[in-house]
């Protein structure tokens, strides 16, 4: 039975939280080691977690987890209309030009100039489009995924498709859907035989999650110790 498309899914225009994933095409190791070659792609993988951070702060689309495998890729999103709701002409002029980074020194950047952000507002019409697009799921998957497929195809010195298709996607209801699915996509490095622990899963949020924390709890040790607030063993790592 054929899967239902997307604008079934999608709620455009709505706060709601959805899984999304993608695949590399014909299921290709293009982001992990290549087993016809042996040549190892992992260090692209590094290029889309920061690509995905870069346009978390563009969109009006909360990153709730994500996992980056050698020929797939899972995030749950968050659509945020609300936020995009109070942003200012300028400031939706701004972000949508910032949503076309290039990859420049190891690092996602771009800088509108005041002519190009100017042009816009000029058109309130493509304004109000703007704010809609910039909680658009389908936008930001767009703004993530064509990026990387033109830096790799340049790497390559080739083209075609690197992605299978846009991407799939499924509306997470309610809140045990959404820790079941966190719980997935959390240990699917684990289920493909990428990593031993979540903590060894590189390019995800769970290992993400698990440094920050440790850390924390390494800094607090070390301001109880300075502070002799209790007494005992003080553990800094």
């Amino acid at each position: 039975m054929p899967g239902n498309a997307r604008k079934d899914i999608v709620r455009e225009g709505e706060v709601a939280t959805y899984h999304c994933w993608s695949r590399c095409v014909q299921r290709a190791f293009l982001c992990g080691e290549d087993p016809v070659t042996g040549r190892d792609f992992n260090y692209r993988r590094s290029w889309i977690e920061d690509l995905l951070a870069y346009q978390a702060r563009v969109f009006a689309v909360d990153v709730g987890n994500y996992n980056l495998l050698s020929n797939h890729a899972h995030t749950i999103l968050r659509t945020r209309p609300d936020i995009a709701a109070q942003w200012s002409a300028e400031e939706l002029a701004l972000r949508w030009k910032m949503a076309w980074p290039e990859f420049l020194d190891g690092q996602w950047v771009r800088e509108p100039t005041d002519q190009e952000v100017e042009r816009l507002l000029l058109d309130p019409v493509k304004i109000e489009q703007i704010r809609r697009n910039l909680s658009s799921l389908s936008w930001l998957m767009a703004r993530w995924k064509e990026p990387i497929a033109k830096l790799c195809n340049g790497e390559m010195q080739t083209s075609g498709h690197f992605w299978a298709a846009r991407f799939g996607c499924r509306e997470l209801v309610d809140v045990p859907a959404v820790i079941t699915c966190n719980i997935y996509v959390d240990l699917n490095q684990l289920l493909a035989g990428l990593a031993n622990s979540l903590e060894e899963s590189q390019f995800s949020a769970i290992r993400n999650r698990i440094l920050a924390a440790r850390r924390r709890e390494a800094q607090a040790a070390c301001e109880a110790f300075a502070t002799q607030e209790t007494s005992g063993l003080y553990l800094f790592s």
